[in-house]
């Protein structure tokens, strides 16, 4: 990765955090925004700049010259943070400020694709019914930016003590035993991203998945093991369901990414 290198990244939250400490210890300078101030100051002790931003307020003049001085900026936003805007509105909406040369990743996802997709890869042509908000904010990314851009559909987020089996442990039976899992750990996605910059790959979407595709029961019983959460409750299978399966084969092959983080 080219030293000193200006990333912003647009959402410091779980993930977002995290990769910034990954990237400033690359030597990068790393900038992002917050919602709050306490959690402006605590980032900043880290020698992370901070702006805060919420999406109901218009673009400080701080903000703009942020944006206007970056050269790799990360769009780390879920759909649920636009309340008065569409999500490729709001997403989009950052684009303007930025010099020419400015160069983006959006961090979009798997829930892209439909459900009956068994072998979900980044050249599924899309069909009318498949149209949801990631679907319309990558395709408004891509036409103001076009290779400029590269997108990570990042499948199901786990990392350290976050993983979804804390939330299934409180539930007295859960469905579907036998669908697959489609997860990815954040550390997967530093790498990724670091590759992407290190190599200056744009113009390009990438599944961001874990190769492997437990189902549900299997998976989650031996995490809750792991945990010490005690049995977890399934139903019976599903019968005929559909039973997405994210294919990461791109990412193994063209980033030559193989280490994966163990799910």
């Amino acid at each position: 990765m080219n030293t000193h290198t200006n990333i912003g990244i647009i959402g410091l939250g779980w993930l977002g955090e995290s990769l910034a400490d990954f990237l400033k210890s690359n030597q990068n300078q790393v900038w992002g925004t917050v919602t709050s101030i306490e959690k402006a100051a605590r980032i900043s002790q880290k020698g992370i700049s901070t702006l805060l931003w919420n999406s109901e307020d218009s673009f400080s003049e701080e903000l703009k010259k942020a944006l206007s001085q970056t050269d790799i900026l990360i769009l780390n936003l879920p759909p649920s943070v636009f309340k008065t805007m569409t999500y490729a509105e709001g997403v989009s909406s950052f684009i303007p400020y930025l010099n020419k040369k400015t160069k983006v990743i959006f961090t979009s996802s798997t829930g892209v694709y439909p459900d009956h997709l068994e072998n979900a890869r980044e050249d599924y042509v899309f069909q009318a019914e498949d149209s949801n908000k990631l679907i319309e904010a990558e395709g408004t990314l891509q036409q103001q930016l076009g290779d400029r851009l590269s997108i990570l559909r990042l499948a199901g987020l786990i990392g350290e003590e976050r993983n979804p089996v804390h939330y299934l442990a409180k539930k007295e039976v859960n469905d579907h035993p036998n669908k697959k899992v489609n997860l990815i750990h954040r550390k997967d996605i530093f790498r990724v991203v670091d590759l992407l910059i290190s190599r200056d790959i744009f113009g390009e979407i990438f599944n961001v998945c874990h190769p492997s595709h437990p189902t549900r029961e299997a998976y989650y019983t031996q995490k809750a093991l792991d945990y010490n959460l005690g049995k977890i409750k399934f139903g019976p299978p599903t019968k005929n369901q559909p039973n997405k399966v994210v294919n990461c084969g791109k990412l193994q092959k063209e980033l030559n990414y193989k280490q994966f983080e163990l799910l």
